[in-house]
C-alpha cells in the first residue's frame, strides 16, 4: 500500500510539473459540445490523459486531486465506458457517445432466482394454455347445450300447439274420440295422438331442463377455471421473465457465439458427410471392378482385364484419392469448429446452457402474425384452409454470406415450379432469417397465385403493356446499381440487380445457381415473355412487376408469411430429376 501511495505522489508531482495543477474543465476532442472555458494557461492535461477526466466531468463524477487516468477509467466503468471501446470509437467517428451504465452482474443466488422465475413462468404459461383450451371446450359445450335446449323448447311448443288443437277441435279432453274412425287413414285413434303429444311435452321439457342444468354446471366449472387461470402467470409475465434471464445470464453471449459457429460449420459438415458417402461408394466400386477383373483374368480374357483396369479401377482410384483428400481437409475444418464450440461451452452447466440455448432459439423464431395487409391475411387463410404446416423461420445468430445463402437455397426444382417462393426465401435469408424452400404442393400454388397482390400492397411498380418485352423493359428501367429487386415478367419470377451497368438475374432452380446476364434472349427463353398474347383472338396484357427486396424484407407480414415456405432440409423437393422451371 505504501508503494502505491508513493507512486501516486511521484506521478502527481510529475504531472503538476509538466501541466500544472488540475482545477478546470477539459474539452474533449471527441465531443464538440464540451469546451475549455478560461483554461488555456497550460493548466490542463493533454493527449490521452485528459480524455478520462473530461468524460468524468461530463458524467458528473467528482475527480480527486490525486487521481491517475486509471482511477478515472475505473470510475467511468460504472457508466458503461472502457478505455479500449472509447479509443476505438474516437478512431472511427471522432466522437465519444454518452453511455448507459452497464447492468451490474448478478450473483449466483440472483441468477438462480432468475432461472427459477423463468421456469415457473414457463410451467404456469403451459398450464394456463391447457386450462384456457379446456375452458374453450366447455364454452363450446355450453353453446351445444343451448342449441339443444332451444330445439327441445321448439318441439315442446309444437306439442303444446297440437294438444290445444285437439281441445279446440273436440271441445274438451273427454270428447276426444278414443276409438279409431273407420274412414280415417290414421293408425291410431285421435285420443292416442293427443296422449302422445302430452308425453312429448313432458319429455321435451325434461330434456330442455336437463340441458339447462348442464349449462349451469358448465358455468360453475368455467368460474373455477377462471380462478385457476387468473392465479397463473400470463404471456407477458413469461416474456418478462425470459427477457430478464437472457439479459443477465452469463451464457447468453456464449450461446450466441456458439450458434454463430454452428451456422458457420453447417455447410462444411454437409460437405463432409457427402464426401464420406462418395468415398465409400467409390471404394465399393473399386472392389467390385477388381472382382470383375479377377473373373476376366481367370477366364483368360485379357482385353476385358485391361478394360476394367484402365477404366473402372483407375477411375475409382482417382475418385478415392480426391475424396480422401477432401474428407481429410473437411475433417480438419470440422474438428476446428468442434474445438471452438467446446471452448465456448467450457465449464457451462448443461441444464442452464440448454435452457438459454432453447430460449434464444425460441426468441429468434418468427411466429404467425395477425397480418396488417389484406393480401397477406387472405394468403394466410388460404394456406390454413389447405392445412399447410407453418414452420417459423429462425433468425441467424450470424448473417451468412450471399454465396452461402445461394448455395443453401439453389438446386434443380422437382416441384411444379417454385420460382416465386424460392425468390421470397432468398429475400428472407438476406434479411437475416433462415428459410428453405422447394416445399411444393399447396404452399407453392398459393404463393404463385397471390404474389402479385402481396407485392402491390407493399409498393411494387407494375406495367401492363400488351407487349411482354416492353412491360419488362419499363419496370427494369427503375433498377439502380447496388440494390436488388424482386422481378416478375412473363411466367417467371427472380431477383434482379444492376452490376457495373449490366442487368443480372439470380438463378436458384439449378445446381449452377448464381447471377447471370439478363437480356431479351433470357426474357424470351427463361421468362417466357411474348410480344403478343391472345385468348380466342382477343389481345391480353403481358404485365411485369418489380419491387425493391428491402421493401419486402422490412415487412413483418412478409417475414411472418415465410413460415409457409420454410421447409425442413430433408423434405425439400429438389435435386436429381429436377430442373429449371
Amino acid at each position: 500500500m505504501d508503494s502505491v501511495l508513493k507512486y501516486r505522489e511521484k506521478r502527481i508531482k510529475r504531472l503538476e510539473k509538466r501541466f500544472g495543477t488540475y482545477h478546470g474543465s477539459f474539452r474533449l476532442d471527441a465531443d464538440e459540445e464540451e469546451s475549455n472555458n478560461g483554461n488555456n494557461n497550460g493548466n490542463s492535461f493533454h493527449g490521452n490523459t485528459r480524455i478520462p477526466f473530461g468524460l468524468c466531468q461530463r458524467e458528473g463524477i467528482q475527480i480527486e486531486k490525486d487521481w491517475t487516468p486509471k482511477d478515472a477509467w475505473d470510475a467511468l466503468a460504472g457508466k458503461g465506458y472502457s478505455a479500449g471501446e472509447v479509443y476505438t470509437e474516437l478512431k472511427k467517428t471522432g466522437k465519444v457517445a454518452p453511455r448507459k451504465p452497464k447492468a451490474p452482474e448478478k450473483t449466483p443466488a440472483e441468477l438462480k432466482k432468475l432461472h427459477k422465475d423463468f421456469t415457473t413462468a414457463k410451467k404456469e404459461l403451459k398450464k394456463r394454455e391447457k386450462l384456457e383450451k379446456e375452458k374453450s371446450t366447455v364454452q363450446e359445450g355450453i353453446k351445444a347445450c343451448e342449441n339443444r335446449a332451444g330445439w327441445y323448447d321448439h318441439d315442446a311448443k309444437r306439442a303444446r300447439e297440437k294438444v290445444a288443437w285437439f281441445i279446440e277441435k273436440y271441445g274438451s279432453e273427454e270428447a276426444i274420440p278414443s276409438v279409431k274412425d273407420p274412414n280415417s287413414h290414421d293408425i291410431y285413434p285421435p285420443y292416442t295422438y293427443y296422449e302422445m303429444a302430452k308425453d312429448d311435452i313432458k319429455r321435451d321439457e325434461k330434456w330442455a331442463k336437463d340441458e339447462r342444468d348442464m349449462i349451469e354446471v358448465a358455468k360453475k366449472k368455467i368460474e373455477g377455471l377462471d380462478e385457476q387461470i387468473n392465479a397463473l402467470k400470463t404471456k407477458e409475465d413469461y416474456t418478462k421473465a425470459a427477457d430478464e434471464l437472457l439479459k443477465h445470464s452469463p451464457y447468453t453471449e456464449k450461446v450466441k457465439s456458439f450458434r454463430a459457429i454452428e451456422e458457420e460449420a453447417e455447410s462444411d459438415r454437409k460437405s463432409l458427410a457427402y464426401s464420406q458417402d462418395q468415398l465409400e461408394k467409390f471404394k465399393w466400386n473399386k472392389s467390385y471392378f477388381e472382382q470383375l477383373r479377377q473373373r476376366a483374368a481367370d477366364a483368360g480374357e485379357q482385353d476385358v482385364v485391361e478394360f476394367y483396369e484402365s477404366h473402372g479401377i483407375a477411375a475409382s482410384k482417382l475418385a478415392i484419392e480426391k475424396y480422401e483428400k477432401k474428407v481429410e481437409e473437411l475433417s480438419k475444418k470440422v474438428g476446428e469448429y468442434d474445438k471452438r464450440l467446446s471452448e465456448v461451452k467450457a465449464d457451462a452447466s448443461d441444464k442452464d446452457w440448454k435452457q438459454i440455448y432453447d430460449l434464444s432459439i425460441e426468441r429468434d423464431t418468427v411466429v404467425e402474425s395477425d397480418y396488417e395487409h389484406n393480401g397477406f391475411k387472405d394468403a394466410s387463410k388460404k394456406l390454413k384452409s389447405y392445412k399447410v404446416k407453418y414452420s417459423g423461420p429462425v433468425k441467424y445468430a450470424s448473417q451468412p454470406s450471399d454465396e452461402r445463402i445461394i448455395s443453401d437455397l439453389c438446386g434443380p426444382d422437382k416441384t411444379g415450379g417454385s420460382c416465386v417462393s424460392v425468390a421470397f426465401a432468398y429475400i428472407a435469408n438476406k434479411a437475416g432469417y433462415r428459410v428453405l424452400d422447394f416445399r411444393g404442393a399447396s404452399s407453392r400454388e398459393t404463393f404463385s397465385t397471390c404474389s402479385r397482390r402481396l407485392v402491390r400492397e407493399l409498393g411494387g411498380e407494375e406495367s401492363g403493356n400488351y407487349n411482354g418485352f416492353e412491360s419488362a423493359h419499363k419496370v427494369l428501367n427503375s433498377v439502380q446499381e447496388g440494390k436488388e429487386y424482386y422481378f416478375v415478367a412473363g411466367s417467371h419470377a427472380t431477383i434482379v440487380r444492376k452490376n457495373e451497368g449490366n442487368l443480372e438475374y439470380l438463378e436458384l432452380q439449378d445446381n449452377d445457381g448464381g447471377w447471370h446476364s439478363l437480356d431479351d434472349s433470357v426474357l424470351k427463353n427463361r421468362y417466357a415473355c411474348k410480344s403478343k398474347r391472345t385468348h380466342y383472338g382477343r389481345a391480353l396484357e403481358n404485365p411485369a412487376l418489380i419491387i425493391e427486396t428491402s421493401k419486402l424484407a422490412e415487412s413483418k407480414d412478409f417475414i411472418s408469411l415465410m413460415g409457409y415456405i420454410n421447409t425442413a432440409e430433408e423434405k425439400q423437393k429438389k435435386g436429381k430429376g429436377g430442373g429449371m422451371k
